[in-house]
């Protein structure tokens, strides 16, 4: 049982391993975290997230200083989104996530049956 199941394992990793998918975001994101740009603007869309985030915990959610803190942090994370490395790797991390749903259905649908209702 237990070799059988590591065998099914090794398996499953060999394949994931050579899917041209996580192949392909693999490489995207060394490219993207080698970009000194997709780099500024990342570390600039969590500041502007930990900025809104503390001002969250000062200020009431209709407040002058929260609504300019999110608008500045959706201004940042728009602008680190729209970036065409950054697209290239959100479009490639949904194709792998969409393979990962699939796999984590097929391997644990018997098992959560009622724990989570689906979306």
């Amino acid at each position: 049982m237990t070799d059988s199941l590591f065998s099914l394992i090794s398996s499953l990793n060999y394949s994931l391993s050579s899917d041209e998918r996580i192949i392909s975001l693999n490489e995207i994101e060394k490219i993207m975290n080698e970009d000194e740009q997709a780099i500024r603007l990342c570390y600039r869309k969590d500041m502007m997230n930990m900025e809104y985030n503390d001002k969250l915990r000062f200020f009431k959610q209709d407040s002058k200083e929260v609504k300019e803190a999110r608008k500045n942090f959706y201004e940042a994370k728009k602008e680190f989104e729209s970036y065409e490395i950054v697209k290239k790797y959100l479009k490639s991390y949904k194709e792998v996530r969409e393979l990962l749903d699939e796999i984590n259905e097929v391997l644990f649908s018997d098992f959560n049956v009622n724990l989570c209702p689906k979306k």
